[in-house]
C-alpha cells in the first residue's frame, strides 16, 4: 500500500464522523424551524380569532349605542325597555306571573287532570 493510501484510509473514520454530526446538526436545525413554523402558524390563528372576537364586540357595542340613542330620545321605548327586560311596572299596574311552558309541563308529570 502506499502512503497516500494509508492516509486517506486513516481519515475516513474521521469523516464518517464528521459528515454524521453535520447531518445531525442540519436535522435538529431543520426540526428547529418547523417548530418556529407551527408556533407561527398558531399566532397566526389566535390572531385571527381575537379580530373575529373584536369584530363581533365592536358590532356589540355599536348595536348597543344604537339602542341608547333610540332609548333617549323617545320616553316610551324607555318605559317599555323597563318593563320587558327590567321587570318593572308603574305604580298601580296589576302584575301577573305566568309560570313557563317548561315548568308547568314538570309540574303535572307530563299527564292530563
Amino acid at each position: 500500500m502506499s502512503e497516500e493510501h494509508q492516509q486517506e484510509s486513516a481519515r475516513r473514520p474521521w469523516r464518517v464522523l464528521a459528515y454524521l454530526v453535520v447531518g445531525a446538526l442540519v436535522l435538529l436545525l431543520a426540526l428547529a424551524v418547523m417548530k418556529g413554523y407551527r408556533d407561527l402558524d398558531l399566532a397566526r390563528e389566535k390572531v385571527r380569532e381575537l379580530e373575529d372576537r373584536e369584530a363581533a364586540a365592536r358590532q356589540r357595542v355599536e348595536e348597543l349605542e344604537e339602542r341608547l340613542r333610540r332609548v333617549r330620545g323617545e320616553d316610551a321605548a324607555l318605559e317599555e325597555l323597563a318593563r320587558e327586560e327590567l321587570g318593572l311596572a308603574r305604580p298601580g299596574d296589576i302584575v301577573l306571573v305566568l309560570p313557563e311552558a317548561a315548568e308547568s309541563e314538570e309540574g303535572s308529570g307530563g299527564q292530563g287532570p
